[in-house]
């Protein structure tokens, strides 16, 4: 994923409603020791009613994202929006 430059979007609160997927179960983790670009996310605001300052705290109080990473996050959501496909 990092070199094709593949962006991995984590909804956890949807991840967690919606799947059931949370806290050691969630593949956050592995994907941070693969080296992964990150980039938390909010599933549709009409469904699950989530909105992205939220998610980055449940990334930092619930997986122990440290701010960082947390920072890494926020720009490969910039990041990843504006590079041109290759």
């Amino acid at each position: 994923m990092p070199a094709k430059r593949v962006l991995v979007e984590i909804a956890l609160s949807s991840n967690d409603l919606i799947l059931g997927v949370k806290g050691a179960s969630h593949p956050l983790g592995t994907y941070l020791k693969l080296g992964a670009p990150l980039a938390l996310v909010t599933d549709d605001a009409g469904v699950s009613k989530s909105m992205l300052t939220p998610q980055g705290r449940k990334a930092v109080e619930e997986r122990g994202l440290d701010h960082r990473t947390r920072q890494r996050t926020v720009r490969n959501s910039l990041e990843y929006c504006l590079v041109e496909p290759t």
